[in-house]
């Protein structure tokens, strides 16, 4: 039993740093790109509040029970907040240009293709 609580404040403290600086980082670029403000003040606005997500993310981290509910709902603000840094970058970069699926198709493909070629750069 000791052991498995040593292991269960280890784990809370790598939840707390990482998945706190994670969703931290994925809040401040949110906001920037989605704030209806000057780009300047908006990415001082994200920058700001992600400093209070980042204390919040401490505190919840060793307030819950499980350990697994702690990871599951990190995990699931970070998809949410990656879905929409994604959707807003559909919308900046293509502009109208997709009139169909099949230009949205075409867009994943190369998203898809640059992220491979990424990897392969760093396999090296």
């Amino acid at each position: 039993p000791r052991a498995v609580k040593k292991i269960d404040i280890v784990f809370r403290i790598v939840a707390a740093s990482v998945g706190g600086y994670a969703l931290s980082a994925l809040t401040a670029m949110c906001l920037a790109v989605v704030l209806p403000m000057a780009r300047s003040e908006a990415v001082l606005s994200g920058t700001l509040f992600s400093i209070v997500v980042y204390v919040c993310v401490g505190l919840y981290v060793f307030s819950v029970r499980s350990v697994g509910k702690v990871w599951c709902v990190l995990m699931l603000l970070a998809a949410a907040l990656s879905a929409c840094l994604y959707a807003v970058d559909m919308e900046v970069h293509c502009e109208g240009r997709f009139s169909s699926i099949d230009g949205v198709a075409a867009h994943m493909v190369r998203a898809c293709h640059r992220l491979v070629s990424l990897r392969a750069f760093f396999d090296w």
